[in-house]
């Protein structure tokens, strides 16, 4: 566990992040701190968006405020997403564990791996999060798996063990729907997609 601090922390400090609150492992910035390569679609919402950081992931939620806002920027959204992972869908509000400065009324919520630094092991071993991964870690369809462990030296899906560290591969879209401002009836989700529905589950 103080390794994976270790590497949040420095993260977020060579980024220049100004966090607003933190508690624990966990930060939460006063803004949307995704990297500036995402699509320039969704820069006009960085503002008043949220980024949290945990030891493991990275989680951006971005709010709408209207139907044509959403839809305008689903599709550069949707595009983010790793393949094979799935969308989940869940009501809003919707809050992010018991932090109610996370509650999404409307929106998105993408779950990302950490930003690209090493993480050193105490068997001398010293990966680094992020892409590229390696071939150990993608599945024959070239999917990743939701989380990574170290195994031999290198990234593996993680088997779900508790005594074993785990990171944040793929990313994950969360769809916090009003039925206003974001409502599933309005966009286009490619039959291919998987959905999981949470919705009615709180």
């Amino acid at each position: 566990m103080k390794i994976r601090s270790k590497v949040l922390t420095v993260g977020l400090a060579l980024t220049g992040i100004a966090c607003s609150l933190c508690f624990g492992n966990t930060y939460f910035s006063s803004r949307g701190i995704w990297p500036h390569s995402w699509p320039k679609e969704i820069e006009a919402f960085r503002a008043r968006s949220r980024t949290i950081g945990e030891d493991w992931a990275t989680i951006h939620q971005i709010p709408f405020d209207t139907p044509e806002e959403f839809q305008k920027a689903w599709p550069h959204i949707l595009g983010l997403k790793s393949k094979g992972a799935p969308i989940i869908l869940e009501d809003g509000p919707s809050t992010y564990y018991s932090f109610s400065n996370t509650t999404l009324r409307a929106g998105v919520r993408i779950l990302c791996p950490l930003p690209p630094w090493p993480v050193h092991f105490a068997n001398g071993t010293s990966l680094q999060l992020g892409p590229p991964w390696p071939d150990s870690a993608i599945s024959a369809a070239g999917e990743l798996p939701e989380y990574v462990m170290e195994q031999g030296g290198t990234w593996v899906p993680f088997d779900g063990r508790k005594d074993v560290g785990h990171w944040r591969a793929r990313v994950e879209i969360i769809l916090v729907i009003d039925h206003q401002a974001v409502d599933t009836n309005h966009i286009q989700i490619p039959d291919t997609e998987t959905l999981i529905d949470r919705r009615g589950k709180k």
